[in-house]
């Protein structure tokens, strides 16, 4: 099947604004794939004044096969995608890696000629019913860097930073629960939730949500409406700081490199632990080809991995990551990545060994670069993305 219209040969990549840029240089790394696949790429900076008509424009051209955006880049009025895509018959492809709550309000937006691309495989039942938006659903999750023939990763043994974790712990949002100051009402709801999803890896946040609240209230969840997507994005952004912080504490005795905001409690502990500054996904990327292990702290996906994973490994470290079904069934445990239970009990004495086994962290950084080279590249998630906006241009026709 040709996978794009006849003649169409244009993908128009809309970029956004993302913490460290790293939306930004995802995509950037997403169109090298594109490219590769034959296709011409146009990126468009959708905060740039100017954006909507050099879109227009370009769209009137008649070659352009989809609009990608990720995480929703792109929705809204400025734009103007709903009339541009629908009326031209061009898809509008959504990549959603954050659950879709924490985009709502853009989503709702969309055209009605879309593909939602989603990271985590629970999505996609959420946005087909619970949501009810319109167009192709497809699980398509985050990919790695295209392998570069002409790289060669550092043996260990020339690696200068044993463990490193590029993340951020507290902030002033999520230094106390900030559902402290509510009624007693809502806040033993909020609890209530909080405390079954915090260690839960096998039922999406939304599931727990939709139980919790129903048993409170005995009513059904309205997910269109503004207060459950607040309460959505305030848990799941609490569920990911405390995961992170429990286990950046579980290793802040062994030589751990740390690089994000909020760890001021645990850097004046001690031990031996080194927190620094932030730095841009590409600084970060740097420092993966420096690490023999790279921490992966998953946030609150039962079916889905994150990029961290697979920008390590092509940097040919080791990635140390919480379990679910995703990473179990996509990697082969101890042969290819190492992976730790939460909540991390003993995980520092775990770790300590780990290092300690030359052998082992040059085996598994090798079998998880291959394996990542192999299936979990944005080549891989370009050839999905392409199956998808077929059906769906298909579809749309009809």
């Amino acid at each position: 099947m040709n996978r794009t219209a006849e003649g169409a040969d244009i993908v128009l990549l809309i970029k956004g604004q993302s913490q460290y840029d790293t939306m930004r240089e995802l995509t950037a790394d997403i169109a090298v794939a594109f490219r590769q696949r034959g296709l011409q790429v146009v990126e468009i900076d959708g905060m740039a004044p100017g954006a909507g008509a050099l879109l227009e424009a370009l769209m009137s051209g008649g070659r352009v096969a989809f609009v990608y955006g990720m995480n929703g880049w792109g929705l809204g009025a400025s734009l103007n995608l709903n009339r541009l895509c629908d009326d031209a018959g061009v898809p509008y492809v959504g990549h959603l890696f954050d659950h879709p709550l924490t985009y709502a309000k853009r989503l709702f937006d969309a055209p009605r000629n879309a593909v939602w691309c989603l990271h985590d495989s629970t999505y996609v039942r959420f946005v087909d019913e619970d949501l009810a938006l319109p167009g192709a659903k497809a699980v398509v999750p985050v990919g790695g860097p295209v392998a570069d023939p002409a790289a060669t990763p550092l043996p260990v043994d020339a690696r200068d930073i044993a463990i490193l974790f590029p993340g951020s712990g507290y902030s002033s949002t999520t230094a106390t629960k900030p559902w402290s100051t509510a009624s007693a009402a809502e806040r033993k709801v909020m609890d209530a939730i909080y405390d079954l999803a915090l260690y839960d890896t096998g039922r999406p946040l939304h599931d727990t949500i939709r139980q919790v609240l129903r048993l409170y209230s005995g009513v059904a969840v309205d997910w269109r409406a503004d207060w459950i997507a607040r309460i959505f994005t305030m848990l799941d952004n609490q569920l990911r700081v405390e995961r992170r912080v429990e286990v950046v504490k579980a290793l802040a005795e062994l030589p751990i490199q740390v690089y994000g905001h909020g760890w001021d409690n645990l850097a004046a502990k001690g031990g031996g632990a080194r927190f620094h500054a932030p730095v841009g996904f590409r600084e970060t990327q740097a420092l993966m080809g420096r690490a023999k292990v790279v921490l992966n702290v998953l946030p609150c996906v039962v079916d889905a991995p994150h990029d961290r994973i697979f920008y390590s490994t092509m940097a040919g470290a080791v990635s140390l990551t919480d379990r679910n079904r995703w990473v179990e069934r996509h990697y082969a445990e101890g042969g290819e990545l190492a992976i730790y239970d939460l909540p991390p009990r003993d995980l520092g004495a775990a770790v300590a060994e780990f290092l300690a086994d030359r052998d082992s962290l040059e085996r598994i950084a090798a079998a998880g670069r291959a394996r990542t080279a192999e299936d979990h590249t944005w080549l891989n998630r370009v050839d999905a993305i392409l199956d998808a906006v077929a059906a769906q241009r298909l579809a749309y026709a009809a």
